[in-house]
């Protein structure tokens, strides 16, 4: 299987309990045409590069013994369903939590995505409701374990 990203990195305090270091990968490819999207390079699947699944799963693994979380956005991450169910799976077997940002909302996600993601940040960009604080528009949600959750719960790239 192969997914296109646009890259990956490695950021300080994007997990849930406030204390870890995070892997991104940043899905190429979105539908959702947000108005002043943060990432507007990632709307075309072709902006990324095609590379075989278990190039990431490598990655993964080198980083298991630094990072404590692995987050998916893009782009959107849903747009390669499959990829995203096997990373998700395989960050599982190294006991790291999963965190994925998507423009759906969480009614509209499948079961199967829902039960190997710990936190889904959900909801388009909606650029009348930006916010200089997460999430980035007030309209987003966070759910942790398929429960909604309170937004000030996650803090993102060492926020306050």
């Amino acid at each position: 299987m192969r997914v296109s990203i646009l890259g990956t990195n490695i950021v300080l305090n994007d997990d849930p309990d406030l204390d870890g270091i995070t892997l991104t990968i940043f899905f190429a490819g979105c539908p959702h045409n947000c108005f002043n999207c943060h990432n507007p390079e990632g709307r075309d699947i072709d902006n990324g590069t095609l590379i075989k699944i278990e190039e990431l799963k490598e990655k993964i693994r080198e980083s298991s013994v630094l990072i404590k979380s692995l987050c998916f956005c893009g782009g959107e991450p849903l747009t390669q369903k499959e990829a995203l169910i096997c990373l998700s799976r395989f960050a599982k077997d190294y006991g790291l939590k999963t965190i994925m940002y998507t423009g759906y909302l969480f009614e509209d996600i499948s079961d199967d995505i829902r039960n190997v993601i710990d936190v889904i940040i959900d909801g388009q960009y909606i650029d009348d409701l930006r916010q200089n604080t997460f999430p980035a528009s007030s309209n987003q949600r966070m759910f942790r374990n398929n429960k909604q959750a309170d937004v000030n719960e996650l803090r993102i790239n060492g926020g306050v």
